[in-house]
């Protein structure tokens, strides 16, 4: 049997523990940061915009999860201002992104392009 829970990964920040997740609502959010594009945030996996990006949006819908009364929604620019570069788990992040999505464009009876072929 197919294992269908979407890939996570543990994070502490400010003596908060987050699971963060690629679920539909988080993929939703980075779209509307990205002013409706999903590109700019999946396409450059080294890019911290899009990091901060796909962090924010996980650690939010995280909060949103547990019902935290007292937490203050971040966004890509607040992250940005707050988190120092070595507290950002950019290759963890990318590749809970890219298994999700993977996953997704399955679903949709597409075949992703693998990262060699979409170099040629």
């Amino acid at each position: 049997m197919e294992d269908i829970r979407l890939p996570e990964e543990k994070f502490e920040y400010r003596g908060r523990k987050y699971i963060l997740r690629c679920n539909m609502n988080v993929i939703a959010d980075v779209q509307e940061m990205c002013k409706g594009f999903l590109s700019p945030a999946v396409e450059d996996h080294a890019s911290l915009k899009g990091c901060l990006c796909w962090l924010a949006a996980m650690m939010n819908d995280y909060a949103d999860e547990q019902g935290w009364d007292d937490y203050k929604p971040y966004t890509n620019k607040t992250l940005g201002r707050e988190i120092l570069i070595t507290e950002i788990p950019k290759e963890k992040i990318m590749l809970i992104v890219r298994k999700a999505l993977f996953k997704q464009v399955q679903k949709d009876g597409k075949e992703p392009e693998s990262e060699e072929n979409s170099k040629n």
